[in-house]
């Protein structure tokens, strides 16, 4: 099966998007809300509640998405209940990636860009399948390698698209003249609801792509059981 052409996965991903708004909605605004409340109080604090919660959310996001596909039960509690697991699989893959973009660009401007792209797909290679470092980057190097045109050239539409709708509703919420507060907490959830989109986006695409590349994930650690009680 050939992966869907740009203008269907667009379609497909707005009308997925659309359909799961209440769901993903919540989990979107999970990432800002903490971050606005800060903001007036202490700026670092408020960027570092971004980036912790964001990343949360993210995960999240990805879980609620991959699960209303498949037509699975899907709720915000069932979303987040699954980042925990996953997060320490997840830190260390996109440690892994900053390191080898980082090598590849004090070496060369040039090897770090390749990089960067090849490794592009690494966080959706823990979160749906399952992997974990340099197994996550193998996978994501395997995919990025066979479709790097229709990988890039569509994520780059797609992030036009998203741009554009992010700038335009930021125009409108200026034009409205609320106070800056307001107005800054309004765009930015709006700038995170739109990126939900482009997050529905990647999923479909990546799961087009892996289709074409059938690969078992990798096995879960088995637990060992507890020793008897002496």
């Amino acid at each position: 099966m050939e992966p869907r052409k740009l203008g269907k996965l667009v379609a497909d991903s707005f009308d997925d998007f659309y359909g799961g708004l209440a769901l993903y909605a919540p989990i979107l605004l999970v990432s800002v809300v903490p971050g606005i409340a800060l903001q007036p109080f202490i700026g670092k604090a408020a960027a570092a509640a971004d980036a912790v919660f964001g990343t949360l959310a993210y995960a999240a996001l990805v879980f609620a998405i991959d699960a209303r596909q498949r037509g699975e039960p899907a709720g915000v509690g069932d979303a987040f209940g699954r980042v925990p697991a996953v997060l320490p699989a997840l830190i260390l893959s996109e440690l892994l990636v900053a390191l080898f973009v980082c090598g590849g660009l004090l070496l060369l401007i040039v090897p770090g860009i390749i990089m960067g792209i090849r490794y592009g797909l690494t966080h959706l290679a823990v979160l749906l399948e399952g992997r974990s470092g340099r197994p996550a980057l193998k996978r994501s190097a395997q995919l990025m390698v066979a479709h790097m045109g229709k990988v890039v050239g569509n994520t780059f539409v797609m992030g036009l698209i998203t741009l554009a709708l992010t700038l335009g509703v930021a125009i409108v919420i200026r034009l409205t003249g609320m106070p800056s507060l307001l107005a800054g907490g309004l765009t930015t959830a709006s700038v995170k609801i739109i990126g939900g989109w482009g997050s529905v986006f990647a999923v479909m695409l990546y799961r087009d792509l892996a289709a074409l590349h059938p690969e078992a994930a990798e096995a879960p650690v088995p637990v060992e059981p507890p020793p008897p009680a002496a």
